[in-house]
């Protein structure tokens, strides 16, 4: 993505302080503001893969990335934008990216309970704004991802668990 330095100045956007997903926040923003957009067949990325990135470790600070995928959803509410396809984009990710982190978390030997220590520590509104945002956009869930959700709410994860044993 090519910004006009002009255009990122004038409306004041500037990444955000996250540990991850600071680049989703930093461009969904752009995209929800900006006038026209053009797209090219190909590709000018060059992507580093980086061993240590947190995106790829079992740091609970991968959730900053569903926090900044909500802060665009409610900015995109309180701005009247009404694409509900980039918000099902922005948003359908959320319920792999929690479970994963959870999944590696386990995998890791962490004890449930102080998983969702964690979370609640750092995250306490993780659940229900996620949760919100997927009632209002009516984002559909695998039946995994379904489990998963209504056994985290009551706080019952052994089923999940050992499904997931069985599966390996």
């Amino acid at each position: 993505i090519v910004y006009r330095k002009k255009n990122l100045i004038d409306k004041k956007f500037f990444f955000p302080n996250y540990k991850a997903g600071e680049d989703i926040y930093f461009n969904y923003l752009n995209i929800l503001n900006i006038d026209s957009l053009l797209v090219l067949k190909q590709s000018l990325t060059i992507y580093v893969y980086r061993e240590s990135s947190v995106t790829n470790g079992i740091s609970i600070n991968v959730l900053d990335s569903v926090y900044a995928r909500l802060r665009i959803f409610e900015i995109a509410v309180n701005d009247n934008h009404n694409n509900k396809e980039l918000m099902h984009f922005v948003l359908n990710p959320v319920p792999n990216i929690f479970r994963e982190v959870y999944n590696k978390h386990i995998d890791q030997g962490v004890a449930v309970k102080d998983f969702k220590l964690a979370i609640n520590k750092n995250y306490p509104k993780i659940i229900s704004e996620f949760s919100s945002a997927v009632n209002n956009l009516s984002i559909r869930l695998t039946l995994t991802q379904r489990l998963f959700y209504f056994l985290y709410k009551i706080n019952f994860l052994q089923p999940y668990n050992l499904l997931r044993k069985i599966k390996k």
